[in-house]
């Protein structure tokens, strides 16, 4: 429980998990371009902003998984708000816990998150997944060089194969025969805001619960993420919004 609680603290300030401005994803909802009630999944929806956005837009409907019951809550809120007569459901799980039938939705979400722990598993979930016709939509992050810092590597506990570089993002989808359709990056400044906020909500949280038994892990973590985001992340990481067809 302290995973969910620690990534809603630090996200208390986003709406969308990831840092691509407001009017990029807008843009990227609209190159969509989905048929009215299309169905839609969404594989790690967080608080199912971007998820709201497509169904508001098309006149979607879908599924939502999101395993953070933290979460779950505020989705449960807006969705009887935003989009009460829709035909949604809200799963709380992991994506790999959660059956679906083969080419069952027209559009596959998946931001910000490695639902079955591997990035080509992904893709391969997703074609399985998605309609002939449909689409896959993606973020992740990225290096931004061939030769990442071998100290940042060893800061995050993973290998240096743990991410791709940009192309190679786009290469692992054809390799699992989607087709890329449009792809766009984060600017720096858009990433500095994002992480910006993230420590900005921590502190704040701290200031506000000095007594919570948590305030200790969440000050430690918060701020050694600021610092090696300031001393090595913003050089070597980052993010990529990805559409392919099938």
């Amino acid at each position: 429980m302290y995973v969910y609680k620690y990534d809603s603290i630090t996200h208390a300030e986003h709406d969308v998990l990831c840092p691509l401005s407001r009017n990029k994803l807008d843009v990227v909802v609209d190159l969509l371009a989905l048929k009215p009630g299309a169905r839609v999944l969404d594989l790690a929806a967080g608080k199912g902003e971007l998820f709201l956005r497509i169904l508001e837009r098309y006149q979607a409907t879908g599924d939502a998984i999101e395993p953070s019951p933290l979460y779950q809550a505020s989705l449960r809120g807006e969705v009887a708000s935003r989009v009460p007569d829709r035909e949604v459901r809200l799963v709380e799980a992991e994506a790999y816990e959660f059956e679906v039938e083969n080419e069952s939705y027209d559009l596959i979400v998946c931001i910000n998150n490695r639902p079955y722990g591997d990035l080509r598993e992904t893709f391969a979930r997703s074609w399985a997944m998605v309609r002939t016709g449909g689409q896959l939509l993606l973020g992740e992050w990225h290096w931004t060089d061939d030769e990442p810092n071998p100290d940042y590597i060893d800061f995050l506990g993973c290998g240096e194969d743990a991410y791709c570089t940009h192309d190679q993002v786009v290469a692992l989808g054809v390799k699992e025969d989607f087709t890329p359709m449009y792809a766009t990056t984060a600017t720096r400044d858009e990433i500095d805001h994002y992480e910006g906020l993230s420590t900005l909500a921590a502190e704040r949280w701290l200031r506000g619960n000095p007594g919570d038994p948590h305030a200790g892990a969440v000050r430690e973590r918060s701020r050694k993420w600021r610092d090696a985001y300031l001393k090595w992340g913003r050089y070597e990481l980052g993010f990529g919004l990805y559409l392919f067809l099938k």
